[in-house]
């Protein structure tokens, strides 16, 4: 398989796409954005319009895996992220004339291009890992998996730190233009890495009746997978409106620069890379139950913390260093208990079918609630402030609904798994996590079968 190149040349082509692409996404789709919205005045309802983009269009990135068997897998990829790299030309272009005046038409706009980058990116989302599931032989694939992803976490590591530095010692806008830019460049240099891999043999074709036909059998017969959706939906009430009402609460509420949020967000990010070193293997002996309750024990003391220094009662800096840390152990905990815990309960023939479906539901549902969080912030917001009583409330909401998910629990068994969706490192990945489903059912399609799905969710 590996032809006339060596193995060592997939490695580094897609070590290369791996460092690249985090720049790509990056910036444009987290706290960078949100503080370039912010400063063009954006209100928290179109910040989190921005936020419910990426879930809302999962279903789009399930949806294209079926195009996989037609176009294959690098003019699927190619195409996909080609228009998405230009697409970045549009909040580009906005950065660079706002430094003259900021216009009504510039936010709008620049919300539309986050659709078509998010679109762009969903349809292309889930066929970079079944391709080098194809290139790489299988028994080296925990070996790539790994370094593409601490390599992929390093990237986002410096992609944060680069952002403060930029805010630090640059003008504001010019800050805006050269992150931008190097978004675009991260996304050239994808690009140009993915080109250079060979494309391999196409996967079978599926149905989408197959899909539909199977899909409800899923959602409405008991088990832990109907279980663990229910709390999955439960669960994402609040947390994909986080990111964006917590940027805003510390450039409005707390007034922090913005290269302070982009070093607490890093602190952030280096935490759940240690804490995930270290307890990465623990889930095999432990089991995801413990871990789950870690991440929901520390959200919940993370929205005490923002509702202290909401009342005052914590100075900001005391008080962001400490919900950078407990975010952080709540990161690593969860993603690690998520795929342990997603693995237990399905069966290797139903697998793909289950975890599309989780993607497409959970995602869908993820998509919405920030919208809904955005129209209650906006009720009674003023320009540049804050509605402080919806922050506090969303703070309260959230912190609730994990401690109510410590209690759903209860029947969860905390037996290890030996089976395992993907790495144990993919951790350090959210967005590849989040697609973690499409990612199987390109990779387990010649395990899809018609076979009943068996909610006790037993080993085969």
């Amino acid at each position: 398989m590996s032809g006339t190149r060596p193995l060592s040349s997939y490695y580094r082509w897609g070590l290369a796409f791996g460092f690249c692409n985090t720049f790509a996404w990056m910036i444009p789709l987290q706290h960078a954005m949100l503080l370039f919205l912010e400063r063009m005045g954006a209100t928290q309802q179109q910040a989190n319009y921005s936020s419910s983009y990426l879930q809302l269009l999962l279903p789009v990135q399930v949806l294209a895996t079926f195009f996989l068997p037609r176009t294959g897998y690098k003019r699927l990829l190619a195409w996909a992220w080609g228009i998405r790299t230009l697409v970045m030309a549009i909040p580009l272009t906005i950065a660079s004339m706002a430094s003259s005046g900021v216009e009504p038409w510039m936010i709008p706009t620049v919300l539309g291009g986050l659709f078509l980058f998010c679109l762009t990116r969903a349809g292309g989302g889930g066929v970079w890992i079944p391709w080098m599931c194809e290139l790489i032989p299988a028994e080296e694939h925990g070996r790539y998996f790994t370094r593409d992803t601490y390599v992929s976490a390093s990237a986002a590591l410096l992609c944060q730190l680069l952002s403060a530095a930029c805010f630090k010692w640059l003008g504001e806008w010019t800050a805006f233009v050269v992150l931008l830019g190097v978004a675009t460049a991260g996304g050239a240099g994808a690009i140009y890495s993915l080109l250079q891999l060979p494309d391999p043999p196409r996967p079978p074709r599926r149905s989408l009746r197959e899909f539909f036909a199977e899909a409800p059998k899923l959602c409405l017969t008991p088990g832990p997978f109907r279980s663990y959706l229910g709390l999955l939906l439960w669960l994402n009430i609040g947390s994909p409106a986080y990111t964006a009402c917590t940027t805003f609460f510390q450039k409005r509420v707390l007034d922090l620069s913005r290269q302070d949020i982009l070093l607490f967000s890093a602190l952030g990010n280096l935490a759940a890379i240690c804490l995930g070193v270290v307890l990465r293997h623990r889930a095999d002996r432990l089991g995801p139950k413990p871990f789950f309750l870690i991440s929901f024990g520390t959200l919940v003391t993370a929205c005490c913390v923002w509702l202290a220094v909401s009342w005052h009662m914590l100075p900001p800096l005391v008080a962001m260093t400490l919900i950078s840390l407990l975010v952080g152990i709540n990161g690593s905990c969860w993603v690690i208990a998520h795929l342990k815990y997603l693995s237990a309960i399905t069966t290797s023939a139903n697998r793909a079918l289950a975890m599309t479906l989780h993607t497409a539901v959970v995602g869908l549902w993820a998509g919405l609630t920030p919208v809904f969080w955005g129209w209650a912030f906006g009720y009674g917001e003023t320009a540049g402030a804050m509605n402080m009583t919806v922050a506090r409330t969303f703070f309260i909401v959230h912190g609730c609904i994990h401690l109510t998910a410590c209690w759903l629990l209860r029947d969860v068994k905390s037996s290890p798994s030996d089976d395992q969706i993907l790495a144990p490192e993919m951790w350090l990945r959210p967005f590849r996590t989040a697609s973690a489903a499409v990612v199987v059912v390109a990779v387990k399609a010649r395990e899809l079968t018609r076979a009943p799905f068996r909610s006790g969710g037993k080993k085969d």
